[in-house]
């Protein structure tokens, strides 16, 4: 599939959903599962797998998705950061879809914690270079 048709598809909650269905490992949500302690919405979708499918979702049309995913599944809200950070647009384009995502976060683990700390940086580098 050439990228102009990629570009045209469109990203929805039950593609993402499917995917991460047909990737789910219990074995491994056993065990991530007990690295986030207060988290029981995890599937168990191990990480090279959702930077890959993140990759090929940042290349589609994955705008309105990111708006009105509502995270049911702990891997959804790991997809919206990696998309956002995958997808090829300028600075102050990406630190609004960074500023939708993070607010609505509470840090409950390294996860949430890491993304948070990566946003004030960037906020803080933001108001560096207008002065």
């Amino acid at each position: 599939m050439n990228r102009k048709s990629q570009k045209e598809i469109q990203v929805t909650t039950h593609m993402v959903r499917q995917f991460l269905q047909e990737n789910e490992d219990t074995g491994y949500r056993d065990f991530h599962s007990n690295l986030l302690p207060g988290v029981d919405n995890v599937m168990g979708i191990r990480l090279p797998v959702l930077r890959k499918f993140a990759k090929q979702l940042s290349g589609m049309d994955w705008q309105e998705w990111f708006e009105q995913a509502d995270d049911q599944w702990y891997e959804e809200t790991m997809l919206r950061g990696l998309v956002s950070a995958y997808a090829k647009m300028e600075c102050k384009e990406r630190l609004t879809y960074v500023a939708k995502f993070v607010p609505d976060r509470t840090v409950t683990n390294w996860m949430n914690l890491h993304i948070r700390n990566h946003y004030r940086r960037s906020q803080s580098l933001i108001v560096l270079i207008r002065k």
